[in-house]
């Protein structure tokens, strides 16, 4: 049985759920943020039980469990006061790892320890140089001092979150995405913000265009996206206005390009990654950056890829 665990606002999952099911395949969905309306988990004579519904799930049982964005786990506002809904979640939460702890390892894509770990973004381009493959000129700092000499020494630089770029505030419509941003002359005089935290700088790539490419147990599925400003070059950020605009077309990522990408991944100890790159005006990929539960179902529903495909390949494949 494959387990999804995830949250059920996402659409991805929805997505692959419905793939699934008009191949014939079964799984289980896990919403974590809902679990405690749907879910049950009994533990008795070194047994554990997970219920979702009408299935009845032992580890053992699990052939792989699909780990894509599970969120916090939310108790109903009518269960106790503050306090007592916060121990609830954590009783809950404690009680679904002791189920996650008897799954092994290799059964998950992917084991929420690796994608932890993978998800550092100073990790992944220290990772990726040392492999072999074209990073760009990297400043992080909280030196302003340091951060105009980084602009002098390379003209076109861009600042960009080292962390999540979404900011939830107190009403979603106030909601901020936080995009990469080139560091424009009338900047200059903010760059003392910079001693608010540590911050990312890197010199801007030419780029000719975008690839996302999705790894899956080290098969790869390319995509380019190009996305043209007023100038005729390409855009620094593509996903800014839901990325309306974009011409998507399928890719042959280079041999020696594909042979560090694989030794990346599976040094991060992931089976699955979408990986941004830029292809620039002279040819040569530039890494960016990994994601661990990135998306990658607009790229079906354009139809210049099968990640779906893979990834159920790869759940059966356990």
């Amino acid at each position: 049985m494959i387990l999804i665990v995830t949250n059920s606002m996402d659409v991805t999952a929805n997505f692959m759920c419905a793939r699934l099911a008009r191949e014939g395949v079964q799984y289980v969905r896990l919403d974590t943020d809902s679990v405690a309306r749907s879910a049950k988990v009994r533990f008795q004579g070194g047994h554990i039980q997970l219920s979702l519904g009408e299935a009845r799930l032992h580890p053992e049982e699990v052939s792989c469990v699909w780990m894509r964005r599970p969120k916090r786990i939310a108790i109903p506002l009518d269960v106790g006061d503050e306090a007592g809904r916060r121990h609830s979640a954590n009783e809950w939460a404690e009680a679904l790892e002791g189920f996650f702890a008897r799954i092994e390892e290799g059964r998950w894509i992917n084991h929420p320890t690796r994608t932890t770990q993978a998800s550092r973004k100073l990790t992944q381009l220290d990772l990726a140089k040392r492999i072999g493959l074209v990073i760009p000129s990297t400043l992080l700092t909280q030196d302003e001092t340091e951060a105009r000499q980084f602009l002098a020494e390379f003209g076109r630089v861009v600042v960009k979150p080292l962390s999540g770029g979404y900011l939830e505030r107190a009403s979603p419509e106030e909601d901020t995405q936080v995009y990469t941003s080139r560091i424009e002359k009338e900047h200059g005089q903010h760059l003392g913000l910079v001693s608010r935290c540590p911050t990312l700088f890197q010199a801007e790539v030419e780029k000719e265009f975008d690839s996302r490419v999705c790894v899956v147990d080290g098969r790869l599925v390319a995509v380019g996206m190009r996305r043209r400003g007023q100038d005729g070059k390409q855009l620094l950020d593509i996903r800014r206005n839901n990325m309306e605009g974009v011409e998507y077309f399928p890719l042959e990522v280079p041999a020696d390009v594909a042979a560090k990408l694989r030794t990346l991944v599976g040094s991060l100890g992931l089976r699955f990654a979408a990986v941004d790159f830029a292809v620039d005006v002279h040819g040569e990929w530039v890494f960016f950056e990994v994601n661990a539960s990135g998306q990658w179902a607009w790229l079906d529903l354009a139809g210049v890829a099968d990640v779906a495909g893979e990834l159920m390949m790869a759940m059966r494949r356990n």
